[in-house]
């Protein structure tokens, strides 16, 4: 029976939202979510001018920034809405797998089904739930949308030669570039399209080799474009995001080595997903022996121009930025099975066609179509409970744990979501091995905020305030949190206390924290908390004193600036 393309897209949406439901009332990510909160939130300091025009900043991605800010002015970024929406762009990124596929099919012969199998193994895949279930993850599949759209354009336009359909392709890429750097592989990996799906010697297909030399101009151009933006934008000396691409702490024989396990790694994940882990911290050695096999097979199917094994490749090419990443070092693990999201959109073609040819083969074993139902099921069943863990960051956590034991950066997480909870005792043992395992002396910084923050927990105000000084007296470079911390204890007993000595020594010493802080931090609040403690001690001169700093470092939409210039003017005409 012959079920229309409506009908079959319609039940890929239906399995994308069962499976993806248990995402919906997830709640934000300890790591990345946070900063998204506090960064578009009502107190955070993005603006529109800001994301939409380069600054100091390591990436120009002013795309997701953008969703992010919607987020905020829709529906108050509500973890509900925003994991709604990641399930909605992956939804729509299987409907574009579906009409990729289509185009693809629209080549070959007796390849009917090959649309609906490449979407639902698409949909279903367990190792997209990183990106999906995860806010923060969001990158990967909006960059997928433009993506995908390109490619799709782009076979359109080789099979139509129509204009329009090359305008829509450069315009899709384009907009692809503004979400995230990977998408850049689209460029290369349109000569490939392009390559497979020629029929004739390119000589004498005029049509393909006037497309080959509009992408090769697109393609200079984004490349030097983007390379200007960040050779111009250095928001931390030599740490800008040209220069971090091209630091390596690896002799050339281990560059490659790691290089090939990764493509290995990757390629393992793209047909044995499991285990699925949020905080691979390494990779076996094993993983260059199919690293190799990729790239031998991949080398092979560049030999044969028009064949879709040349999907293979475009997958291979989009990994690209994940292996330069492996190889940098640049993000907080060295692997992550988010980056498999755009190259799992043209190796599930691939893989969808490899099935097809088989199954024409062995139709006569009805079994394996029953193998085949079963084993769809299963991966999905996969993915629908790999969710359930996702929706809570102590299960999370818990599950990364178990699985990366000595990485020090997730035991930090895991100690966070114990301390939520409440079991100080746990979160204690875990902040104590994040500092003993973490590579990143920031990360064990927060480690040992973290640790300081379960000692305090069940303390009276004044032992509080004895651990806090010990703690800032033993460490010269203490963190502004930590002076925010005894600060805010200082407050705290500012409202217990009866003896008018103690209470004037607790207000000077609130003084001193906040000058400490905001040489620190330059948060101009702690001028105008300072001007208020002047107040109360009778010292007016002071007290109008921070007031006026305050009005000079505040801007004017902060909550305190009106009130500080009020205070001023009674201050100088009392």
């Amino acid at each position: 029976m012959k079920v229309s393309r409506l009908h079959s897209i319609l039940f890929l949406l239906v399995v994308v939202f069962a499976v993806y439901l248990p995402a919906i009332s997830g709640n934000y990510n300890t790591i990345d979510d946070i900063h998204i909160i506090s960064a578009y939130g009502t107190s955070g300091q993005r603006t529109l001018q800001q994301i939409l025009l380069p600054a100091n900043q390591f990436y120009y991605r002013p795309l997701i920034e953008l969703t992010y800010y919607l987020d905020n002015i829709m529906w108050g970024l509500d973890p509900s809405f925003m994991h709604l929406e990641n399930i909605l762009i992956h939804a729509l990124n299987v409907v574009l797998v579906y009409l990729l596929a289509a185009e693809v099919a629209a080549f070959f012969n007796g390849m009917n089904h090959l649309p609906f199998i490449s979407a639902l193994l698409f949909a279903i895949h367990p190792v997209h739930t990183e990106a999906i279930s995860w806010i923060a993850g969001r990158t990967d599949p909006l960059a997928a949308t433009f993506v995908l759209l390109s490619a799709l354009f782009l076979l359109k336009c080789i099979q139509s030669g129509n204009g329009k359909h090359f305008v829509l392709y450069l315009a899709a890429m384009s907009f692809s570039f503004l979400v995230k750097e990977t998408s850049f592989m689209m460029v290369p990996a349109s000569f490939v399209l392009v390559y497979s799906t020629r029929t004739e010697p390119l000589e004498a297909n005029q049509r393909v080799a006037g497309w080959l030399k509009l992408v090769c101009i697109v393609f200079g151009a984004a490349i030097v474009g983007y390379c200007a933006i960040r050779v111009l934008l250095k928001p931390s000396g030599s740490d800008n995001a040209v220069s971090i691409l091209f630091q390596s702490h690896l002799d050339p024989l281990a560059l490659i080595s790691e290089s090939v396990q990764a493509v290995g790694f990757y390629v393992t994940k793209f047909l044995y997903p499991l285990p699925l882990n949020f905080a691979i911290n390494t990779v076996a050695a094993w993983y260059i022996v199919p690293g190799i096999l990729s790239l031998v097979v991949s080398i092979w199917f560049l030999r044969k121009p028009g064949n879709v094994n040349s999907l293979f490749i475009v997958a291979l090419i989009f990994l690209a930025p994940a292996v330069l990443v492996r190889i940098t070092g640049i993000t907080w693990t060295p692997v992550a099975e988010r980056y498999l999201y755009i190259p799992s959109a043209f190796f599930t073609i691939w893989l969808s066609v490899i099935l097809l040819n088989l199954i024409k083969h062995v139709t006569q074993y009805k079994i394996l179509y029953v193998m085949l139902v079963l084993i769809t099921c299963g991966v999905a069943f996969v993915t629908y409970q790999r969710n359930q863990i996702w929706r809570d960051n102590y299960s999370l956590y818990e599950d990364a744990v178990k699985k990366s034991p000595d990485f020090g950066d997730i035991h930090n997480e895991f100690g966070i979501a114990l301390n939520k909870k409440g079991d100080y005792q746990r979160a204690r043992k875990h902040f104590l091995l994040a500092q003993q395992l973490s590579k990143r002396p920031l990360l064990r910084d927060f480690a040992g905020l973290n640790l300081l923050n379960c000692d305090l927990q069940g303390k009276p105000l004044h032992e509080k305030r004895e651990i806090l000084l010990d703690y800032v007296s033993s460490h010269p470079g203490v963190q502004s949190e930590v002076l925010r911390m005894l600060r805010n204890v200082d407050f705290a007993i500012s409202f217990t206390g009866n003896d008018p000595k103690q209470l004037d020594a607790i207000r000077k010493e609130m003084i001193v924290l906040n000058d400490r802080i905001f040489n620190l931090t330059r948060d101009p609040h702690c001028l105008y908390s300072n001007g208020q403690i002047m107040l109360a001690r009778g010292n007016d001169r002071a007290a109008l004193d921070y007031f006026r700093k305050t009005i000079i470092n505040a801007p004017p939409n902060a909550y305190f600036y009106e009130p500080a210039k009020k205070l001023i003017h009674k201050l100088e005409d009392p």
